[in-house]
């Protein structure tokens, strides 16, 4: 579960957003409550311009 969360950073700085996006999830698959998991979701969410599934992540 960290793995998939470290690698949704590591994505996220290299400017794979889509990747990011599928390793947050993942990482929040494995443990739903997970906050920080959803919280960088809902910001590559929204970077990527889904405001509202950012809010829904969030």
């Amino acid at each position: 579960m960290e793995a998939h969360y470290n690698l949704g950073g590591a994505l996220a700085k290299k400017g794979d957003l889509d990747g990011a996006v599928r390793a947050y999830q993942r990482a929040i698959d494995l443990k739903p409550d997970f906050a920080e998991a959803h919280h960088n979701l809902s910001l590559v969410l929204k970077a990527t311009g889904s405001r509202t599934d950012a809010r829904r992540a969030f």
